[in-house]
């Protein structure tokens, strides 16, 4: 008994000896990130000679420039077949103009708009169905054993709720589905569906959401990659009746009929819709910026850290400099590759391979890290997680009197042991406030759907989002270097090297969720 306690007790001795020899050393990369070589690069990369970086502009070209002479001073090797560059066209697009006739009505241009065209200009589709919310989800499927393929489906915005006014998804007020419109197109792609009609209350409303999350020039990424062809049309709710011989108590009964019946219901419209898509386009090149650090024993896996380069670009003679927005992310990608650099030239390469991604195109739609997903040059399924870094150089009211915090969302989504993980390396090495309310599913910002780490995670790759929150100077000129704070964005980036450290060392992937 004696015996086995001391073998015990040199175990342990070991075990501990061996975490402190580690810890010790990534302490001692992760001091390598400094604010003033943050300061440098912030200043460069938020000057107003960059332009704004907006998405395939001269500023995003000047950006692309400087972030790779970055990479090839510290070392870091060509992450694209040798290349840091992966290019990818844009069309520069306005809401897309079209002509919506259904049978012999034709609907007036203002009442209707559409943000994903067909690829045939011209689409007749006989008898469109009223699809209820255009829902695919376990616990409720609109499109359940229904016959929809090519053909045109109109759906209610929002989801489906009971008589007690929560979500038939989850039971709870909102879901997902509420205002993620990705899902509606994902589910009605997957359908087969030819066109995706959303009846909205307001589309002067749901224009204005477009215009704001895509900025003032939005654009479309041109993929040689060919998808499911789905068109996406909007409708206002006056328009939809009128054109189908529906009114208000009609609809009103047959949402009324989902919510006591808890089931989908749909209702075949028998009329034919007719659409000709009159857009013109200007294509536009646009590029991701690839980086790696190869891993040693495990270096066929991939630990990804992320951030968006581009911005707004410009505005008559303002400029959208977009400091903490994204330049306190990509700095951040800068520092932590640093790192990691020096620690593979000191002999302390990490296990698996460092893919440091910068998109463009994120300000637009997500469009770099779409483009990326669906053009791996690391294959997806070796890809082990998703780091991603969207503004973390400044402080939100909530945590005006300290910037000792970081909101993280996603840590959860798909591996519960990820975010064990990442809250065991805040309390080894940084010790910041994790701020979890954007993680929340009925959180109304949506934020987890409006960075380039949902790209991974539609692919079921976790990831983590790594966050200081909005602030009155986003998305506007004041968002500017002088007002970084750069102990904060220095200690978070700190936290995404110490969380991919452990990450890219430890000997098993981190396990999904059931």
């Amino acid at each position: 008994m004696k015996k086995q306690i001391f073998i015990s007790i040199v175990l342990l001795f070991f075990v501990h000896f061996g975490y402190g020899q580690s810890d010790s050393i990534a302490i001692r990369f992760g001091n390598l990130i400094t604010e003033q070589k943050i300061r440098e690069d912030i200043f460069t990369l938020a000057s107003d000679s960059m332009l704004g970086r907006n998405t395939g502009s001269e500023g995003q070209k000047k950006a692309q420039n400087f972030l790779i002479n970055q990479f090839t001073e510290m070392g870091v090797s060509p992450g694209n077949n040798g290349s840091f560059i992966q290019e990818f066209k844009v069309g520069k697009v306005n809401f897309i103009p079209i002509d919506l006739k259904i049978d012999d009505k034709t609907i007036d241009q203002s009442n209707v708009f559409c943000l994903l065209e067909s690829e045939n200009k011209e689409l007749k589709i006989k008898n469109a169905i009223l699809a209820g919310y255009g829902i695919n989800n376990e616990n409720y499927n609109d499109y359940y054993d229904l016959d929809v393929k090519n053909k045109a489906v109109f759906v209610l915005n929002g989801e489906p709720l009971n008589r007690q006014g929560n979500s038939l998804i989850n039971n709870k007020k909102k879901s997902k589905w509420a205002g993620n419109v990705n899902l509606k197109i994902d589910a009605a792609k997957q359908a087969g569906v030819k066109v995706l009609v959303i009846v909205v209350d307001s589309l002067h409303t749901v224009k204005n959401k477009y215009k704001k999350w895509f900025g003032y020039k939005p654009l479309k990424l041109l993929d040689n990659k060919k998808e499911e062809d789905i068109a996406l049309v909007y409708i206002d709710k006056d328009n939809f009746l009128k054109s189908f011989g529906f009114n208000e108590k009609k609809l009103k009964n047959y949402i009324k009929k989902i919510e006591k019946t808890e089931q989908p219901n749909f209702i075949e419209l028998k009329k034919s819709v007719f659409l000709k898509f009159n857009n013109t386009e200007q294509t536009l090149t646009s590029s991701n910026i690839l980086g790696i650090v190869t891993g040693t024993d495990l270096s066929n896996q991939y630990i990804v850290i992320s951030a968006h380069y581009d911005h707004l670009g410009t505005k008559g003679d303002e400029v959208y400099n977009g400091a903490d927005d994204n330049g306190s992310g990509v700095t951040a990608v800068l520092e932590i590759a640093n790192a990691f650099q020096k620690a593979s030239e000191n002999g302390y390469g990490p296990r698996r391979s460092i893919l440091f991604l910068l998109v463009s195109g994120e300000e637009k739609g997500l469009l770099g890290s779409k483009y990326y997903t669906s053009h791996p040059v690391y294959p997806l399924d070796k890809t082990m997680v998703d780091l991603n870094i969207d503004m973390i150089g400044r402080r939100n009211e909530k945590h005006e009197e300290s910037n000792h915090y970081v909101y993280l969302i996603g840590a959860d989504k798909l591996s519960d042991e990820l975010n064990e993980i990442s809250e065991a390396v805040n309390a080894d090495y940084t010790q910041l406030e994790l701020d979890y309310t954007y993680n929340a599913d009925d959180d109304p910002n949506r934020f987890y759907y409006r960075s380039d780490h949902y790209n991974f995670a539609k692919n079921n790759i976790p990831v983590i989002f790594y966050f200081n929150g909005t602030h009155k100077d986003y998305h506007k000129i004041s968002d500017t270097a002088d007002k970084i704070e750069l102990d904060a964005l220095r200690i978070r980036a700190q936290l995404v090297f110490y969380t991919a450290w452990t990450l890219a060392n430890r000997t098993n992937r981190i396990k999904l969720n059931p």
